[in-house]
């Protein structure tokens, strides 16, 4: 088992080899390979000792068994899957922020500029094992400095110039665990997920137009019920294959983005409170760093203090518009009689129900990624003023609504 596991981790590491030059390529995947032999080599004379320490154990032993020999490695090949849909690719297509932003790639981008990749454990004891100038570099072109976007610019040779190929190079390595990942802290703006279009415009699979004609012919086809990708492959813009392994990375991409920034978990959470209990259509627009130098006004803020493994603060900023009809739908779920709700007044019993739901399912989402930590009591303005940090700048993303506008703020530190 432990020999199984040990060359198969070997195996994975020899993907790299795409980072190479065709010629060293060759040299790296052999240098590999003896490396693995050495190692099995070693395993089976240590399990040889073992056994000849414990006779009961080579009663249990067949006759005759031969160990198999160890395999050469061989470039793996990506196996199609069934055609699925990713969490990622729905959006809400009819908003029409949602729709001028669909088809901005470097929103994308700049995604791919936020993740840093990182080699895991298990890769830096395997490249630890050998001498070998191919790996050492390897371990230099994957510095744990670079992000995503620089090290395809900077190796986007070895790929033909196909983000594309590249991206399914690393998600094969991610596949593989052998990749941990990183936010760069640099950028101060960046979108909260990745959107379909905006990821097959920047990877070079259609064009702009190509995906703006997909609205119309989704709106032609309303019975259909289709995804920008559906709509693609319909206009045979793109086959299933390449829909299928775009969906891929684009869930892998968002699921990164959840592990390397806490503040994911909040607008998750958000979205998924107003999409699914008060089924109110959500859009999500870009984090930005501010500073709130003058007060809010005309505006209701709801404080989150949060202590354990993630410290700092949390700020619902919204519309009292918003918040009076949230409240309504929320008494009216609660038993509240139609009377009743109409004669609601905004005060901060109510409000304390409406934003506990909230945070309660952040918590939940934070201790799925092992981040456990509690919040303080809630402090809610309602004046005509409110003053925020004036001293350190805030991570703020506005959430656009029917019924009016969030914003969420972060001052968190991690």
């Amino acid at each position: 088992m432990f020999k199984d596991k040990i060359t198969q981790k070997i195996d994975n590491l020899l993907v790299y080899s795409y980072f190479l030059p065709e010629d060293t390529k060759a040299d790296f995947i052999k240098d590999l390979n003896k490396i693995k032999a050495e190692i099995v080599s070693n395993i089976e004379t240590n399990s040889e000792i073992t056994q000849n320490e414990n006779p009961s154990e080579d009663l249990e032993k067949p006759a005759g068994k031969v160990n198999a020999p160890v395999k050469a490695f061989t470039p793996p090949v990506i196996v199609k899957e069934d055609q699925k849909k990713s969490k990622g690719a729905k959006f809400l297509e009819s908003h029409p922020d949602n729709l001028k932003t669909e088809t901005n790639p470097e929103n994308v981008s700049n995604i791919f500029n936020y993740i840093i990749p990182n080699f895991s454990f298990e890769s830096k004891v395997l490249l630890s094992l050998s001498n070998s100038q191919n790996l050492s570099r390897l371990v230099n072109i994957i510095d744990e400095q670079a992000s995503l976007l620089n090290i395809y610019d900077k190796h986007k040779d070895n790929f033909k110039n196909s983000k594309f190929e590249f991206l399914k190079l690393i998600h094969k390595l991610d596949a593989q665990e052998l990749l941990t990942y990183k936010k760069n802290d640099v950028l101060n703006e960046r979108v909260a997920r990745v959107k379909f279009g905006e990821l097959a415009i920047s990877l070079g699979l259609v064009n702009r137009e190509q995906v703006e004609e997909t609205f119309t012919y989704k709106l032609q086809n309303p019975d259909k019920q289709l995804f920008i990708g559906n709509s693609l492959v319909e206009l045979n813009y793109m086959d299933i294959e390449t829909l299928n392994y775009c969906l891929k990375i684009q869930d892998w991409c968002n699921k990164i983005l959840a592990n390397v920034s806490n503040e994911n978990a909040f607008i998750d959470a958000i979205r998924d409170v107003l999409e699914n209990y008060f089924k109110l259509p959500a859009v999500l627009g870009k984090f930005t760093n501010i500073t709130y130098e003058e007060p809010l006004t005309k505006t209701i803020c709801v404080t989150y203090e949060f202590t354990g493994k993630l410290n700092g603060y949390v700020y619902y900023i919204c519309d009292r518009s918003l918040v009076e009809k949230l409240t309504k739908i929320l008494m009216t779920n609660y038993g509240m009689s139609p009377n009743d709700v109409d004669k609601i007044v905004i005060e901060e019993k109510i409000l304390s129900k409406l934003f506990n739901l909230i945070t309660g399912n952040s918590l939940a989402k934070l201790s799925k990624n092992g981040i456990y930590c509690k919040p303080g009591l809630l402090k809610i303005d309602l004046g005509n003023e409110i003053t925020l940090s004036k001293e350190k700048s805030l991570s703020i993303l506005p959430i656009s609504t029917e019924f009016g506008r969030f914003t969420i703020g972060f001052l968190l530190n991690e």
